[in-house]
């Protein structure tokens, strides 16, 4: 939207930094008047200062700040990451209490991300870039639902659903990912595509640097795990709280006698099979309720991004069979209803990493929508998911991959042995429960429900439609 020119203040002769619009048109010009006013209510040694803004002689904007020497933690971070502990307590505190300057005058920056700091040489860490800041927490005319604010990767679960309103605590989730990315030298949440980066920060558990990192202090992974906790209520009261908390961690150091991982049990649970399936954009389609509705009704989590997509993650640690049934209905049903939007379905069976099977399911499945076409009536699908499909099932291989079509009602007529039609053997206690009940229910007209378990491939399905079968045949009303 703009450059930044280094430049000479006319009447003090200091050097400056020149923000220079494109052009005075739209959104842009109000974001861009709408930092330079953040800009002129905050004042602290570590947020650039403002000098003054206006409008050039041929109405282009301009916005003159304090000219900083140092470079980005991005660069910092491509030349020597990861950095020491020390070194990464001393930036989250300047960030923390720049943070805390911010959120006191009323302004979330929701866009804390390494190229947005810069390390001075004297050690000190300047916060820039307020270019997509609010003032408060109440939604304006500039965020509507659905738009992506902020920097994939860094941004909070609330952001990645392109939630109106978010408050401070956004800023400290997006903290704790800068942290992270200066302990191991790569952001927590990672993706082939934007969507499946989005996914991941709403599916996947919250990441700990001693994970990756064994010599991280513990303190220190525990503030950074409570930065990047998924509910806002979770994260620290304000930063003032993540100021004496890093100056903890510093106070207790490494701690040697501590090298056991310290992975939050959640992330670690048996997970033999996570199917996903993503919908592309489609935010005149269907809305948040049927979509949630169609997913629940599958035994799916709905999640819905910020950039217009839907996720619906399974995940179980059985049936994968079932599974992958459930998700191929639950694709099929969104596709009818949504029908111009890419659709696609990935499967991925794992070991007792919960996780890793879940971030290999959301990338299968991002590669997959973003190659899958828009229109028509099939869903992409890998080869796992079609291994999984029983024959009722139609998928089709074209030159792109593999379309799952649609699914056939399976008929008395396929259950055949040799050519043969196969009766229903040993399975008359179940039919005699269900004829007890239908009668019941017919007597006194209330309502009934049986619900039968099993293992999959014990017939529950046959049994449906024998009974079934049975009925049709007595002609009963």
């Amino acid at each position: 939207m703009a450059r930044v020119y280094r430049a000479r203040d006319n009447e003090t002769g200091e050097v400056v930094a020149l923000k220079l619009m494109h052009a005075a048109t739209g959104d842009l010009a109000s974001r861009f008047e709408r930092e330079a006013e953040i800009l002129s209510k905050l004042s602290h040694p570590n947020i650039v200062g403002y000098l003054a803004h206006g409008l050039t002689d041929d109405d282009r904007f301009y916005l003159a700040m304090q000219w900083v020497d140092g470079e980005t933690l991005s660069a910092t971070l491509r030349a020597r990451a990861p950095l020491a502990p020390e070194e990464v307590i001393n930036i989250g505190v300047r960030v923390a209490e720049a943070l805390a300057a911010a959120h006191d005058a009323g302004v979330v920056h929701r866009d804390i991300k390494p190229s947005n700091l810069v390390i001075r040489p004297d050690g000190g860490v300047t916060l820039l870039d307020f270019g997509v800041a609010r003032l408060g927490i109440v939604s304006s005319a500039l965020t509507q639902p659905g738009l992506l604010i902020g920097t994939p990767g860094y941004i909070s679960p609330e952001q990645a659903r392109g939630e109106a309103t978010v408050g401070p605590q956004a800023d400290q989730f997006s903290l704790g990912c800068v942290l992270y990315a200066c302990l191991t030298g790569q952001p927590p949440f990672r993706g082939p595509e934007l969507v499946a980066v989005l996914a991941k920060i709403l599916f996947q558990a919250t990441p700990r640097a001693r994970d990756t990192r064994r010599d991280t202090p513990l303190e220190l992974d525990r503030v950074v795990a409570q930065l990047m906790s998924k509910d806002p209520r979770d994260r620290f009261d304000d930063c003032d709280a993540v100021v004496r908390a890093l100056e903890k961690a510093r106070a207790f150091g490494a701690d040697p006698a501590s090298i056991a991982s310290s992975a939050v049990g959640i992330s670690k649970r048996e997970a033999r099979l996570c199917a996903m399936v993503f919908v592309g954009d489609h935010r005149e389609g269907v809305g948040a309720e049927g979509a949630t509705e169609v997913a629940e009704r599958f035994g799916g989590a709905l999640e819905r991004l910020a950039n217009g997509a839907v996720a619906v993650r399974w995940i179980e640690a059985a049936s994968a069979n079932e599974r992958a049934i459930a998700a191929a209905r639950c694709a099929l049903l969104l596709r009818e209803r949504i029908p111009d939007v890419p659709i696609s379905l990935a499967t991925v069976r794992g070991g007792s990493e919960r996780d890793e099977v879940i971030s290999a399911a959301i990338d299968r499945a991002a590669e997959l929508v973003r190659d899958a076409p828009s229109s028509g009536r099939c869903v992409r699908i890998d080869e796992t998911t079609a291994g999984l499909l029983d024959a009722r099932f139609v998928v089709k291989s074209t030159a792109n991959g593999l379309e799952l079509m649609g699914e056939h009602e399976v008929s008395d007529d396929a259950r055949r042995l040799l050519g043969v039609a196969a009766p229903c053997v040993g399975r008359e206690r179940e039919m005699a429960l269900l004829d007890a009940t239908l009668a019941q229910t017919l007597e006194d007209g209330a309502a009934r429900a049986l619900i039968i378990t099993a293992d999959a491939g014990v017939g529950k399905t046959r049994l449906r439609q024998e009974w079934v079968r049975r009925i049709k045949a007595r002609e009963e009303p």
